[in-house]
């Protein structure tokens, strides 16, 4: 196809005459991929642009695939994430982290494959192995704590700094055998190894990467570091102790707050658990323990747990979980109008009015393209007409396109009981898009700016999967930054579906 991804993949290109052409047939199981390296044993999972699979290679041992195509993709910023997992699972070691084996591009020039292979993680995951019913004793719990610590004290350890981003159950793979019990982590594929302030978006337009529940706050303004990930680690490890997600549980001043639902005649024994689990949570950074290994020693009795710099988190004082000077504080002056409880968050962007400014500039601009529309017309030249009504036919679209943004009205509304959102625009009476589907199904919300031929428009990016929904492209800034916030606050309580490439 003549595109190549430049750095791991793009030294190891070969053809695509070993299985299905890619673009015309989806792989199966039995094909063989490689030059023959590798052969197609089960699906693993698949997502909306890549799909996983167990392979076995040429001496028998059991591999894991991850094949990204390039026809599937919607955007290049998957394959870079892509090409950043392999360049940073080559550079890992680490017993617990499923190692690097291999990485080629298969070229059947109708399309092209990346190709990513890791070292099978035996097991099953913490996810799974708690759906159907499994619970961890105070033992196993505290080991596979220490080794989670552990893997994180390595990560950050390293220069730079590696951070996970998507630390939570379905990414922690159990293998027992016998009295023993080990822990791996897999899934580098949200990874990055800087302070991260925007690799994917500037500060202004950051996206956010993670998953909802388990993610720290700090996540939704698209900033992650080391601490972020300790976040997720105390996030997982209740599920652990308790079975249940972090937002089945009730909040109190922006923490989990988990002791009251876990206290029993094992609590006592598990209270210094708690403890650091509970610091390990803390919604401000600056609150948690300052590196994987300060968490460990205090779990082992090596560091006494000091106090928080705050007992008591003000809602207006905590962790920044935007970019704006007002978080979640509602915009002064704005039309929005926004109701929120537990259950509900309902949102009504009301049509905007013109002012008397903007009244006159548009009639000013109606004057003008009318002028120029029979003068061009009057004059009788080809050339003259050629060149000025394609000119006139953009610049009136462009400025109906404003009206027409400004005169829209939106409602959207998030319930958890029905587990349901639906988003509504109109113009007028008439109603122009309408989006409904699963909380479980919304990934994503961030604040972009996209292009549209020569123009560029703000706006609030809604991800229902693959699909993305725009609205709210007449608002201001700091009022797209207010929406995307309160939306991602309320979103964190939502439980999210299994997890995909």
């Amino acid at each position: 196809m003549g595109v190549r991804c430049a750095g791991v993949f793009a030294s190891r290109i070969e053809p695509g005459g070993d299985g299905p052409v890619a673009g015309s047939k989806e792989r199966g199981v039995g094909d063989e991929i490689g030059s023959g390296r590798y052969r197609l044993v089960s699906e693993l999972g698949r997502g909306g642009f890549g799909v996983t699979y167990l392979a076995e290679g040429q001496d028998g041992q059991e591999v894991v695939l991850k094949i990204l195509s390039l026809l599937q993709l919607r955007g290049w910023k998957h394959l870079e994430m892509f090409e950043r997992e392999a360049r940073t699972l080559r550079s890992l070691r680490h017993n617990r982290i499923p190692s690097y084996v291999d990485s080629f591009e298969v070229d059947s020039g109708t399309n092209t494959e990346y190709v990513l292979v890791q070292n099978l993680a035996k097991g099953r995951s913490l996810q799974d192995l708690v759906d159907d019913g499994w619970r961890a004793s105070e033992k196993q719990v505290r080991i596979l704590m220490e080794q989670m610590l552990d893997v994180l004290d390595y990560l950050g350890s390293l220069s730079p700094p590696v951070i996970h981003r998507d630390i939570k159950p379905s990414n922690v793979v159990i293998d027992q055998d016998g009295d023993e019990i080990s822990l791996s982590l897999v899934d580098f594929g949200s990874v990055v190894n800087i302070k991260y302030t925007g690799e994917d978006a500037t500060p202004s337009m950051a996206t956010m990467v993670g998953t909802f529940g388990y993610m720290a706050p700090e996540q939704f303004a698209g900033v992650a570091d080391v601490q972020s990930d300790l976040y997720s680690a105390g996030a997982t490890i209740l599920f652990l102790l308790s079975g249940k997600p972090p937002f089945a549980f009730p909040q109190k001043r922006l923490k989990v707050d988990f002791r009251p639902s876990l206290l029993n005649k094992d609590s006592p024994r598990l209270a210094d658990v708690f403890d650091v689990v509970e610091r390990l949570m803390e919604p401000a950074p600056e609150d948690r323990f300052t590196s994987a290994r300060q968490a460990l020693d205090t779990l082992m009795g090596l560091n006494p747990l000091q106090p928080a710099r705050s007992t008591q988190i003000n809602i207006s004082e905590a962790v920044p979980v935007t970019v704006g000077d007002q978080p979640t504080r509602p915009v002064p002056g704005s039309r929005i109008q926004l109701r929120e409880d537990r259950d509900s968050l309902l949102l009504h962007i009301p049509p905007g009015s013109l002012s008397s400014k903007s009244a006159f500039s548009g009639a000013v601009h109606a004057t003008g393209l009318a002028m120029i529309a029979y003068t061009a017309l009057s004059s009788g030249s080809l050339p003259f007409i050629a060149f000025f009504l394609p000119v006139l036919a953009a610049v009136t679209v462009q400025q109906s396109r404003g009206l027409e943004d400004t005169l829209s009205s939106t409602e959207l509304s998030l319930r958890r009981d029905s587990g349901t959102f639906r988003l509504t625009q109109k113009k007028g009476s008439k109603i122009s898009l309408e989006r409904h589907g699963l909380l479980a199904d919304l990934h994503l919300i961030s604040a972009v700016a996209t292009e549209k031929g020569s123009e560029t428009r703000n706006q609030i990016m809604l991800m229902e999967g693959a699909r993305e929904i725009p609205f709210g492209s007449s608002l201001s800034r700091p009022e797209q930054e207010y929406i995307r916030n309160k939306i991602g606050m309320f979103l964190q309580l939502i439980p999210q579906p299994k997890d995909q490439l």
